[in-house]
């Protein structure tokens, strides 16, 4: 990435403030008694969130590429670790309400893109990955192995959010069901025609979006 600040750093910054909106969201949403204690608790322990604060104010300029790698390393971890503490608080159920929201979050930025015209899956896809954050750019996490009128199929060789998450308490694969959730829902809302299919073989992560 550029040492100088450009539309690749606000794109991924923007990828960074959603996933916070995700996080508060899912702490309204599930509204434990210790609500506010917990927010301090994660901030004191792994950052403070972002705010949407504009980015010139907030990042190193000598040091872009560490700043946007480090915040999204404390928001991946800081979610992780919430997320763990309400399962311990809550039980088990606390995932099924976790995937809600990001569903309601997907189908919200879908619809906002919704014009009612058809969409090929590449552009279905390309919408969707202005909204997932799936690491750092240079990271090229995303290949894509079949691409149709009808059909686009890409694969990850390699997890950018294990580390984080682990750390954090919440096994992945609990994420990975969140992520499934939110691109299911903003695929049919953006293009209804369409939808979208997640499963994991060997370590390996295939991603599906196709025609009904």
């Amino acid at each position: 990435m550029s040492r100088f600040l450009g539309p690749i750093h606000h794109w991924l910054y923007n990828k960074i403030n959603i996933l916070e909106d995700i996080e508060k969201e899912i702490l309204v949403t599930l509204n434990p008694s210790n609500k506010e204690a917990l927010m301090t608790e994660l901030t004191q322990s792994f950052g403070p969130y972002l705010n949407n604060r504009p980015l010139e104010e907030l990042i190193d300029q000598d040091n872009i590429h560490g700043w946007l790698q480090d915040r999204i390393k404390v928001a991946e971890t800081r979610l992780s670790r919430m997320i763990n503490t309400l399962e311990n608080s809550f039980g088990v159920s606390v995932y099924e309400d976790i995937a809600s929201v990001y569903a309601s979050f997907g189908a919200k930025y879908g619809n906002a893109l919704s014009d009612g015209s058809g969409k090929t899956p590449e552009e279905v896809f390309k919408s969707l990955d202005n909204y997932l954050l799936e690491g750092m750019p240079c990271d090229r996490v995303n290949a894509v192995t079949e691409s149709t009128p009808d059909l686009l199929k890409w694969e990850k060789d390699r997890c950018v959010h294990a580390a984080f998450w682990n750390a954090g308490g919440t096994d992945v694969n609990h994420y990975y069901k969140f992520r499934e959730a939110f691109s299911k829902a903003f695929v049919e809302a953006l293009d209804p025609s369409f939808t979208y299919k997640f499963e994991l073989k060997n370590g390996l992560q295939y991603h599906m979006i196709f025609k009904k």
